[in-house]
């Protein structure tokens, strides 16, 4: 179960429904975390390690007064593009292709 963070308006329960809803069908960075973990964990373990996340972040914006600033779902293929193609390389040999990456030009 979830504790509140000090001073937040919301409950453990009301963190877990408003995370759900930021969640589904979105293309934001908690929506991106939460395929990322339950993938791995499980769909019930991704919604409270989201929903912590969720408080954190509200917590923050809450503290320094300020606004939220999505990092994107493309987030964590962005931070480290070249262990994401060798992740994606490895894969696709072990399906049996012959991979070649060449860097397309940037304009």
């Amino acid at each position: 179960m979830l504790a509140a963070v000090p001073g937040c308006c919301f409950g453990g329960g009301a963190i877990v429904a408003i995370t759900c809803v930021r969640v589904g069908g979105s293309h934001s960075y908690l929506a991106a975390q939460f395929r990322r973990l339950a993938a791995r964990r499980g769909v019930k373990r991704a919604l409270v390690a989201v929903a912590h996340s969720l408080q954190g972040i509200i917590y923050a914006l809450l503290n320094r007064q300020s606004t939220y600033a999505d990092l994107g779902a493309a987030y964590f293929d962005q931070r480290d593009r070249h262990h994401t193609s060798q992740r994606l390389v490895a894969r696709l040999e072990r399906l049996g292709c012959r991979v070649n990456l060449q860097r397309a030009a940037t304009g």
